[in-house]
């Protein structure tokens, strides 16, 4: 296991090698002059050149001499935890990243747990109950949860309290520990409106997953010994058949990744996705390039976690 997962964890290097290659040759090749959006229109040329000698905007993209062309500066200013500075805001943006992604993680993690609380119970009762009334009811409204637009719904939760209730979610960041109920209510809607289709698909897959283990053998065992239901679902079909739902949760975390990005611009939350929309609009190279690879470093991270959590679930599973 060990072994596995510092393999795992050198699989990191090439892949964020790629990611941030890829990243910076397309930015690149945006659209827009970088230092005339910074300095605005009215920016004289004298300006403009000072700004590019600045910023290392007139050197080579790539160069096999020191410091290696922009790339090479901006590569190695990462392995030293310096992200740079923002050719917009003239803010570190290290220091941006630090103050944003907290609103971004909290909103991923209630969204997460949106999708586990609403879609593995529905998922199970569907299961354990094929074509029921009940099982109707929950394949009926994970159908419509497929169908709905995160979009849409983020929209629909701002206006609909507005027209109905006069009440609109607080605007900004209230931070937790200073105010838990605002803290709540700023961020409830938005978790539902990004956690609601990812819950839809879990639940799907987590009652296709208890069929298929409720015909397993072990589990006619654990009906013909006289075991209580609850004790056959909780012990024998929910353990074994978590291994795909599992999967899914994990695949879905890039998901949420991007629905932040919408999310944050639809409520006006100051976190990573709005940062990452302003940083577009701005051509900030630098930002939308330490998001990336902030990104891909962490579903990197949370796969891992995933692909080591297999063994604890199915003790069959072995990593050599």
């Amino acid at each position: 296991m060990t072994q596995y997962v510092i393999r795992r964890i050198l699989y990191l290097f090439p892949v964020l090698i790629g990611v941030s290659l890829i990243t910076f040759v397309l930015m690149r090749m945006v659209p827009g002059d970088v230092a005339q959006v910074a300095l605005g229109t009215n920016a004289t040329e004298e300006s403009l050149t000072q700004f590019r000698e600045a910023y290392g905007l007139n050197e080579p993209l790539f160069d096999w001499k020191p410091p290696f062309g922009q790339y090479g500066q901006w590569v190695g200013g990462l392995m030293k935890g310096d992200f740079g500075k923002s050719y917009y805001y003239r803010t570190e943006v290290r220091d941006d990243l630090a103050q944003r992604l907290p609103v971004t993680l909290e909103l991923m993690v209630l969204a997460m747990a949106v999708m586990v609380v609403l879609a593995i119970p529905a998922g199970i009762i569907a299961g354990v109950r094929p074509n029921s009334p009940l099982d109707l009811v929950m394949r009926t409204t994970a159908v419509f949860g497929l169908s709905i637009p995160g979009f849409w719904l983020g929209t629909m939760f701002i206006m609909l309290p507005a027209i109905w209730f006069n009440w609109m979610p607080p605007t900004g960041h209230i931070s937790f520990f200073s105010d838990p109920l605002g803290n709540l209510q700023q961020l409830a809607l938005p978790a539902l409106a990004l956690g609601i289709p990812g819950a839809a698909g879990i639940m799907r897959l987590t009652r296709s997953s208890v069929l298929e283990v409720l015909r397993q053998d072990y589990v006619r065992t654990a009906w013909s010994k006289g075991l209580r239901e609850r004790t056959v679902i909780m012990r024998h079909v929910l353990k074994n058949g978590l291994i795909p739902i599992v999967t899914i949760v994990g695949l879905q975390m890039g998901a949420l990744m991007g629905g932040a990005l919408i999310m944050e611009r639809i409520f006006s939350l100051p976190g990573i996705g709005m940062f990452t929309y302003q940083s577009i609009l701005t051509r900030d190279y630098l930002g939308v390039q330490a998001i990336v690879v902030l990104a891909a470093v962490v579903y990197v991270f949370v796969n891992l976690a995933i692909d080591v959590s297999y063994a604890w679930l199915d003790p069959r599973i072995r990593y050599t």
